[in-house]
């Protein structure tokens, strides 16, 4: 099919997508002594983020309607669509000096995670797909919820003059995860479901054995799990791949 619109004569997909991110963040914290050996640190973030997005689809596969044999002009897909976040994020700490070389801290956090604008899938391709998720028309421009996640940590520092150590442990829980969702026409989009659960160690050790020479190692272990229920685990074996690559912003 060579009147379809796409930009090639064997293109059955070509497009454009123009997309723009602002982000605004203010930041700001204060450390209070409590004790000459205890020292406790508030932090807050404030952040405004806003993505703008617009898209031209053509060829077979992009136009709407698609571009068939009896009809090859078809007609391009012309997408806009916005998402925007605003809000306040937290950070406490605790420090205290067992010795003027050695301390211990603990660290609680909460942080964000920007979401974005979905691509548009063809109810031509879909639609039987998308009556089965309960979405009776294209998704057009649809806003992907932006997701939370909240850090602790608690660690011991000691340093002398020539050697200096760091072991952290910490948990990150991160809600409402952003996940790709896969549709049996090929098709996708992107959701928020289900939370991960991370925990581990991480290990820094410096040293100078000698005037000039400095030696560095850094180290961790990992383990990241997924709690509850995740589109991508349960319905990526049942999916074909994708028509063509992703078109919407991480």
């Amino acid at each position: 099919m060579t009147n379809d619109l796409a930009f090639m004569p064997d293109d059955t997909f070509a497009g454009l997508q123009d997309a723009t991110d602002v982000q605004t963040t203010f930041y700001g914290e204060a450390t209070y002594a409590i004790t000459p050996d205890l020292k406790a640190t508030a932090g807050l973030r404030y952040f405004d983020w806003v993505a703008g997005l617009h898209r031209y689809f053509t060829g077979a596969n992009g136009n709407s309607p698609p571009a068939s044999a009896a009809q090859p002009i078809g007609t391009p897909l012309v997408q806009a669509g916005h998402s925007s976040a605003n809000g306040v994020t937290p950070r406490f700490a605790l420090q205290y000096y067992l010795t003027p070389q050695n301390n211990v801290f603990a660290e609680a956090a909460k942080g964000f995670r920007y979401g974005g604008v979905n691509q548009p899938i063809p109810t031509a391709y879909c639609g039987a797909d998308l009556a089965a998720e309960g979405l009776t028309r294209r998704r057009r421009a649809s806003v992907r919820t932006s997701c939370g996640a909240i850090r602790s940590a608690a660690a011991t520092r000691s340093t002398a003059t020539a050697t200096a150590s760091t072991v952290t442990a910490f948990q990150i829980n991160w809600n409402n995860v952003q996940t790709t969702k896969y549709l049996g026409c090929s098709y996708y989009y992107t959701v928020n479901a289900g939370k991960v659960v991370s925990r581990g160690v991480e290990l820094e050790l410096a040293a100078q054995p000698i005037p000039r020479l400095s030696l560095d190692f850094n180290g961790s272990f990992n383990d990241a799990k997924a709690d509850g229920r995740s589109p991508t685990s349960m319905r990526r074996t049942a999916a074909r791949r994708p028509m063509r690559p992703a078109m919407s912003p991480a």
